[in-house]
């Protein structure tokens, strides 16, 4: 069954509150705030990798609550999406209950699915208030969404087109590149030119060929 799973010392480890979601669970993504150990927010993919559920713990011992009303951050096509593959889940380092949820590509979008979401009560559990997309400019596929130490307004995206960069997260800020000098693209297979041993070639994840 899936878990989450907390530990004080790093070797006894303990179920993290009670009555998070066993069936059908596949990847689990965890969100925290550097100075709050006593909140936790958990996106969850299904095993088809399709958007399972966004849930939040307030206190170890306390129980999950799951969040409704979620934007379509995993895009399924039939009946399968990505979340095995890319989920990503941050929270701002000021204010609890605003998250960044990251997924694989949005169709209508045009780049990465990122989305901030304003979390509020809604009787015992919550819900999202309010929500808007900031990753057009950022490439599809998101592994990893973390802010500068510190820094609310600097939001960075690790994908498979590198890393980017969000200097308004909370505003209209859209992402730009921070590839220069950075040997982050995925290799997916790599040949030697026919005729010039001192050339190779490889082939890139959604990036298309290089050569050096």
């Amino acid at each position: 069954p899936a878990e989450v799973l907390w530990s004080s010392d790093g070797e006894a480890w303990q179920q993290a509150g009670s009555g998070f979601p066993t069936a059908d669970v596949g990847r689990i993504a965890l969100g925290v705030q550097p100075d709050n150990p006593n909140l936790l927010y958990a996106l969850v993919a299904g095993t088809e990798g399709t958007l399972y559920g966004l849930y939040r713990l307030d206190g170890t011992g306390q129980a999950w609550k799951p969040v409704s009303g979620l934007p379509d951050v995993l895009p399924a096509f039939r009946n399968r999406a990505q979340g095995n593959y890319d989920l990503a889940i941050t929270v701002d380092p000021e204010k609890s209950d605003v998250v960044y949820l990251g997924g694989s590509y949005h169709p209508q979008l045009g780049g990465a699915s990122i989305w901030r979401c304003e979390i509020q009560t809604s009787g015992t559990n919550y819900r999202v208030a309010a929500h808007a997309t900031i990753g057009q400019h950022a490439h599809s596929d998101v592994h990893a969404l973390v802010h500068s130490p510190n820094n609310p307004n600097e939001l960075w995206c690790a994908c498979d087109g590198g890393v980017f960069l969000n200097r308004d997260p909370r505003g209209t800020g859209k992402f730009t590149a921070q590839n220069n000098g950075l040997a982050c693209l995925c290799c997916n297979f790599i040949a030697q030119h026919p005729t010039d041993p001192s050339i190779v070639f490889t082939g890139l994840q959604d990036n298309g060929t290089a050569m050096k």
